[in-house]
């Protein structure tokens, strides 16, 4: 019984268009490189690039905890 709930959930899940689109694309940007500690290195600096260009108030109140954590 448990297992044939399993298989169920398992199959309708894998059938499910926005998880197959998920799947898709993550294989595209594993395949383009974009998960190497290189590329997240360079994210994570133009990130706090950007965070530079902020006002000071709205980093440390509002930014930090939403957008950058």
């Amino acid at each position: 019984m448990a297992s044939d709930l399993l298989n169920r959930l398992s199959t309708s899940g894998l059938n499910n268009e926005f998880f197959a689109r998920a799947c898709l694309e993550w294989r595209e940007r594993l395949a383009e490189g974009e998960f190497t500690p290189e590329n997240q290195q360079k994210l994570k600096a133009e990130a706090e690039k950007e965070m530079s260009r902020l006002d000071p108030w709205k980093v440390s109140c509002w930014c930090t905890g939403y957008i950058y954590s």
